[in-house]
């Protein structure tokens, strides 16, 4: 199968199956995820035209025409919202139109955690994603990496290998046994810089603390 037949077989999701997923980027994430599942190149044509056909009623022209994607809709989500962030650990997509894009690994995360959100009707799992019990700007691998590594808890675990999980909750400012769902969220990300360093303590570390909670 090659990959306009890929993309020809997509079928539009539900409006309700998304509407709780607010941010249009992340809707481009899961769309990007499919088709690098599927082997599919990241051009700029494909996203677009997958992305439309995942995600009709966020993607159409306008209320005349929604039949059709909005082109500059779709340009400005790929070209600036997905691709060019502050922080290059928070953009999804590296690349441009020109060249094509490839999926970043915070990209790979978030796309797989919103398709699944999607598909199996979770609403939970984008929404922690996206919400803000801590900023949404200090949220990502990096971040969340740096987080752990300069933290007393970790310090202690590096130096005599001794893992005390009830200071997780203090590490996260939160009260024992609550956000669960989002603390593995927070971890997960860290995990993706210590896999990216090689930073196998850390790994270990994150590993323990995500079984412990």
């Amino acid at each position: 199968m090659n990959f306009k037949e890929i993309i020809n077989l997509i079928k539009p999701f539900k409006t309700d199956q998304y509407s709780h997923i607010k941010s249009d980027s992340k809707l481009g994430a899961s769309t990007a995820f499919y088709l690098y599942e599927k082997g599919v190149p990241l051009t700029m044509n494909y996203l677009g035209i997958a992305m439309f056909k995942m995600f009709p009623d966020r993607f159409y022209c306008d209320e005349d025409f929604r039949e059709y994607p909005s082109l500059d809709r779709l340009n400005r989500e790929i070209c600036m919202h997905m691709t060019i962030t502050k922080k290059k650990t928070d953009a999804i997509l590296s690349g441009s139109a020109k060249k094509g894009f490839v999926l970043t690994s915070f990209g790979k995360y978030i796309g797989n955690e919103t398709l699944q959100s999607i598909e199996n009707g979770n609403q939970n799992i984008s929404t922690k994603v996206v919400s803000t019990p801590i900023d949404s700007h200090k949220q990502s691998p990096h971040s969340e990496y740096n987080k752990i590594i300069t933290s007393k808890m970790f310090i202690a675990f590096d130096k005599n290998n001794q893992f005390n999980g009830k200071l997780i909750w203090a590490l996260y400012e939160v009260i024992p046994f609550t956000q669960v769902s989002l603390i593995k969220a927070k971890l997960k990300l860290a995990e993706i810089t210590a896999k990216e360093k090689g930073d196998k303590r850390a790994i270990t570390f994150i590993n323990q603390a995500i079984n412990h909670i």
